[in-house]
């Protein structure tokens, strides 16, 4: 899993484990493990954004695929929205 932010007052690096609660609407919460596999530094030079890779960790078949499950969803979701001009 990847995503961006700005700074934080948590500096985040390589090989932490976090505790993060994932939030996906009304119907999706869910308290994970990961470890942080990456960290850089995007975007104009002082602007503290940031990009950070995570593996979530001890996730079951059930757990996977929920979040699979949800993450499709939303790009279902996303991507509808798009219109194309022929």
């Amino acid at each position: 899993f990847e995503f961006s932010a700005y700074d934080t007052s948590i500096h985040l690096d390589k090989d932490m484990i976090l505790e993060i609660e994932v939030i996906a609407g009304s119907d999706f919460k869910k308290e994970l493990k990961a470890e942080i596999r990456y960290v850089r530094s995007v975007g104009s030079r002082g602007s503290g954004l940031f990009r950070a890779g995570v593996q979530f960790l001890n996730l079951d078949d059930a757990q996977r695929d929920e979040l699979v499950q949800k993450v499709l969803e939303i790009y279902k979701l996303s991507f509808s929205r798009f219109k194309i001009a022929n």
